[in-house]
């Protein structure tokens, strides 16, 4: 308790004060309404700090995850680009059998290529070549990749 009265009448005060003091009574009930609700404040106060943690760790991690898909989106680019330079540099192109979905890397001096029952491939810039006709034989065209 703190008692306060203008400078130079804190003397003069003193019996009222004393009275005032003399007058109050604890009461327990109160005091523990009191004390329930600044545990009830602080519980509240303890539960926003768990919440704004759960809230900057999923952000985090939320970051973390876009980094690491923006990287390995560059890293598929990256690699694409130096495929295509390779085979470039190598004179090949990748092709598809449309039919089982497998690829095979051919000569890219041809345009068209196919491959039969046995596994063999046939390649041809001749564009009215098919080799089902000349050769009498099963082939299936392959579809070029990235075309």
């Amino acid at each position: 308790m703190t008692s306060r009265a203008p400078a130079g009448q804190l003397d003069a005060s003193e019996r009222f004060f004393d009275l005032v003091w003399s007058t109050s009574r604890r009461n327990p009930e109160w005091e523990a309404r009191v004390i329930r609700l600044i545990f009830e404040i602080k519980g509240m106060e303890l539960e926003g700090i768990r919440d704004r943690s759960r809230i900057v760790s999923r952000m985090a991690q939320e970051i973390a995850e876009m980094q690491a898909e923006g990287w390995e989106r560059r890293q598929r680019a990256e690699d694409r680009m130096f495929g295509s330079m390779v085979a470039s540099i190598r004179g090949v192109e990748t092709y598809r059998n449309p039919a089982t979905g497998e690829t095979v890397t051919l000569s890219s001096e041809y345009g068209r290529a196919w491959v039969n029952n046995r596994g063999e491939y046939l390649v041809s810039d001749s564009p009215g070549f098919d080799p089902n006709v000349a050769l009498r034989e099963e082939w299936k065209s392959l579809e070029r990749v990235g075309r």
